[in-house]
């Protein structure tokens, strides 16, 4: 997923016939990759807008009913790992994942994770706003997110309204902010997600201050921006924002992250994308377009993270 990317797509000038099948590449291109039925040919209304918000992504859509599914298979073609919100602003979806089933009604919203599998329903006409984010995004919040998948979360009081209201409002005024504005805005985002997903804890990040919440966002931006340059370590990133390698350490780890463990795990993602999108390429190629220097050490790294070695990888997914 490309988080800088903007879109903007409609059924409307396409010929009936074809309006399904456009909008089922729509939903891959910009929600990750779908398993979806296919259907008999006849209209098919459906519009989307998706922009980038620093490394995460921010996607309204209304659709007719449609349904589908992240299989193994969908999986393996991600390319990388994220959590996702889906906000229902009016209409009805069914989620289910982690053996739970989260049924959504206008205002209320769920999280999902790309990692496991998981279905959607939408019985009629739906409008949603989806929220994609990097998974440390999240998980600096709230290391265990992903306990909290598929769970109906209310938009109607208390902070799921502050939530699902920031939400809506950041879909439609996106376009209006600059850039220098939205690291701290992304950063205030994932505060009142975590703070919805679990408000009982109150602030979840009360131990990280405000400043050290802003510069782990603008960090993790940079980094992911340079992930295939074999010159990124940890002292250019600490220089380029102004603190020693030891405050950049801190700073992750009061996040509950290790900064070697996180460019190493985005650095693996990559590399697994690359693999499965260009089949022609060989692993070396793709080791040392995304910062290792050494394939055999990439290989061994692969094995450890995804349970087979890249050309493994290649051999399941084909």
């Amino acid at each position: 997923m490309d988080p800088v990317q903007s879109t903007t797509w409609s059924t409307h000038p396409i010929a009936a016939a074809r309006q399904y099948s456009g909008w089922r590449d729509a939903v891959n291109e910009t929600h990750l990759a779908w398993a979806m039925p296919r259907r008999r040919n006849g209209a098919y209304a459906a519009a989307l807008e998706a922009q980038g918000f620093g490394s995460a992504r921010v996607v309204t859509c209304t659709c007719d009913p449609c349904d589908g599914a992240r299989t193994a298979g969908e999986i393996s073609r991600s390319d990388a790992e994220y959590f996702g919100v889906l906000h229902v602003v009016d209409g009805f979806e069914r989620v289910r994942q982690a053996g739970r089933e989260a049924i959504l009604g206008p205002g209320d919203f769920t999280l999902w994770d790309s990692r496991r599998p998981i279905e959607f329903s939408v019985g009629a006409k739906l409008t949603k706003v989806t929220l994609l984010m990097p998974l440390a995004l999240l998980t600096a919040v709230l290391p265990r997110a992903e306990d909290h998948v598929a769970r109906t979360v209310s938009g109607a009081s208390g902070p799921g309204a502050l939530f699902a209201s920031h939400l809506r409002v950041l879909a439609r005024e996106r376009r209006r902010l600059r850039d220098p504005q939205v690291p701290g805005l992304l950063a205030t985002t994932i505060d009142l997600l975590g703070m919805a997903l679990v408000p009982d804890e109150g602030a979840v990040r009360e131990h990280v201050s405000s400043r050290s919440r802003d510069l782990l966002v603008r960090i993790q931006d940079y980094v992911l921006l340079h992930l295939g340059d074999p010159e990124l370590n940890l002292r250019r990133i600490a220089t380029t924002h102004g603190i020693s390698t030891r405050q950049l350490h801190r700073v992750f780890e009061q996040s509950g992250l290790m900064v070697e463990r996180w460019i190493w795990q985005e650095r693996l993602a990559r590399c697994r994308q690359h693999l499965l999108q260009s089949p022609g390429a060989s692993v070396s190629t793709i080791a040392f377009r995304w910062g290792f220097s050494d394939s055999a050490h990439f290989s061994r790294a692969f094995r450890r993270r995804y349970g087979m070695s890249p050309r493994q990888l290649r051999q399941a997914a084909m």
